[in-house]
């Protein structure tokens, strides 16, 4: 009787131990749509720290998911671009602070997919946003986000 009792107590603790590291730690996402290829596909289940920015800011190149409110729906991008930074594209390249920013996306230029992406003014990222765009640049929402909005990292 008291090993039944102590197997089921360390089955209860393991369940709370793992409802709370999910309630609180980490989060499953499922990718919908092509702007996060090749690095994400459609329909891939992700995890996400949801804890990551509670103690740090996030920094260029982090795969994060937020909320977008105007579409009232989840989504998942890169950052590249943090508060201070200015963004620019310009012929389909993208420009950060006036150098043109190279990553293994860059080969996917802003444009091709989508032509009115092509030449976006200067924008200067204000305290408390990070710029974002999809892996996919030619196929990719981009723009500035609101700290707030983000729901954690994605766990590589």
């Amino acid at each position: 009787m008291i090993q039944y009792l102590k197997k089921n107590i360390r089955l209860i603790i393991l369940f709370v131990i793992f409802v709370w590291v999910f309630t609180f730690g980490y989060r499953f996402f499922l990718v919908s749509g092509d702007s996060m290829n090749p690095s994400k596909n459609n329909l891939d289940l992700v995890l996400v720290k949801k804890l990551s920015y509670d103690f740090e800011n996030p920094r260029r190149g982090d795969v994060i998911v937020f909320y977008d409110y105007s579409e009232d729906d989840f989504l998942i991008k890169r950052v590249i671009a943090i508060a201070g930074d200015t963004v620019e594209i310009i012929n389909g390249d993208i420009f950060i602070n006036n150098k043109l920013y190279v990553d293994d996306f860059s080969y996917n230029k802003m444009g091709d997919g989508i032509s009115y992406y092509l030449d976006v003014a200067p924008e200067t990222v204000d305290e408390g946003f990070v710029w974002v765009i999809g892996d996919n640049r030619n196929e990719s929402w981009f723009g500035m986000i609101p700290i707030y909005a983000i729901v954690g990292l994605l766990h590589e």
